[in-house]
């Protein structure tokens, strides 16, 4: 039977299409294809009927760590975790959380022979870490985020973050915050594998009418936004811009699709903007390339947080430019580094400059679709310079526990 590489996270896609932390899926797919079988671990969320099923290709073994029915709030709480491991609420979860996770590790690393171990997220590392040293199983901790609040879950982070063989940051702003917190071991950045329909040539093109499907009036240019309903990806501010954006070809449509826990506040913001501005909710996974390819600009306004988070990568700004759109970002966290790759930046929480900058888009739609032509280009490539990063690290941490380099 050949080694597997498991995946334990604290949550991953629900089924076909569902945009929960979709990049673990992803990750893994691109693991399979590379030649190393993979398996997912995670919570089972209260409505799941079937704890063990099979997604892309990946086996996904789901796990409850509550009575059936209960609600929980550090998983799959809608937009996002509803509570923290420092929080009152998370401390209660916290412990039937990562017990159940590090049982069902051990579980699977008992009936299957184990290469690796790639921990999501620094509470799942400490649930992996304590198997994977006892069963001398070299195992990566994944960084999507680097902000933990609080001085317990700063220490949890620090912790962890020192007892992984190998820590793999999203981005470069991740890294950096990851090496202010605690000191790892080795290190390394690899960024978020994006859906590899998106990243092969050509996938830009979409014959569906998406639009029409999600109920968009025809004939307008859309300017979308994509991602969670949260306060970090700053969705308000574009809709505060709406009305300021111009089109030589029409009246262009502020379009924003997520869910979250700043829905129906957004949704107010929405409806005294309803010319201007839609809020269409969570949409599909398989419908996003065809919605992208359908606007004519794709705007990731982000800001800083009340928390202090901001955007640690930007997946929707990179399929944005997969898909051949021009993108606008704000120079915030991580997506200053994707403007290499062709997005226009302007400073965070100014409806001045978003407006300009989206306006100068729409009013000349040659340059437009040069600029996405060029940056589809880039991000390709970036994409799949990704996935190779991503085989190496795995690569280089199995042959170096092999070879002694990660006893301890």
């Amino acid at each position: 039977m050949q080694e597997q590489i498991l995946h334990v996270a604290s949550s991953a896609p629900r089924r076909v299409g569902d945009w929960t932390s979709p990049f673990v899926l992803d990750e893994a797919r691109a693991l399979q294809g590379a030649g190393f079988p993979c398996r997912i671990i995670c919570p089972a969320p209260a409505e799941a009927a079937d704890l063990l099923e099979t997604i892309e290709g990946v086996p996904i073994e789901r796990c409850r760590y509550l009575p059936p029915g209960a609600k929980p709030r550090l998983v799959y709480a809608k937009g996002g975790a509803a509570a923290t491991i420092g929080s009152g609420r998370g401390r209660l979860e916290a412990l039937p959380l990562l017990l159940t996770l590090a049982r069902a590790t051990s579980r699977s690393c008992v009936s299957r022979p184990t290469a690796a171990i790639v921990a999501h997220w620094s509470e799942t590392g400490a649930a992996v870490w304590p198997i994977a040293r006892r069963r001398r199983i070299p195992w990566a901790l994944r960084v999507h985020r680097a902000n933990p609040r609080g001085p317990m879950e700063r220490l949890l982070f620090r912790a962890v973050v020192r007892a992984a063989d190998l820590v793999l940051a999203n981005s470069e702003y991740t890294l950096k915050r990851v090496e202010r917190l605690g000191r790892a071991r080795r290190s390394r950045i690899v960024p978020p594998i994006v859906a590899p329909e998106l990243v092969r040539e050509g996938a830009g093109e979409s014959a569906t009418d998406v639009p029409a499907q999600l109920g968009l009036p025809r004939g307008r240019p859309i300017v979308l936004g994509l991602g969670r309903l949260i306060e970090k990806k700053g969705h308000i501010y574009l809709l505060n811009a709406a009305s300021e954006l111009r089109a030589p070809s029409g009246r262009p449509l502020v379009v924003i699709a997520g869910e979250g826990p700043m829905e129906q506040r957004l949704r107010k913001h929405a409806a005294v903007r309803a010319d201007f501005a839609r809020l269409i909710g969570g949409v599909p996974r398989s419908l996003v390339p065809g919605l992208l390819r359908a606007a004519s600009v794709v705007v990731q306004p982000s800001v800083v947080d009340a928390e202090g988070e901001a955007e640690t990568y930007g997946v929707s700004v990179v399929e944005g430019m997969l898909a051949e759109r021009p993108v606008v970002v704000t120079r915030t966290g991580a997506l200053p580094e994707r403007a290499c790759e062709g997005a226009q930046v302007v400073p965070a929480r100014d409806l001045r400059a978003i407006s300009w900058a989206v306006n100068q888009l729409l009013g000349d739609p040659e340059r437009a679709e040069a600029i996405g032509r060029k940056s589809a280009r880039l991000a390709r490539r970036h994409c799949i310079r990704a996935v190779d990063d991503l085989r190496e690290s795995m690569e280089a941490l199995i042959d170096g526990a092999r070879g002694g380099a990660f006893d301890g």
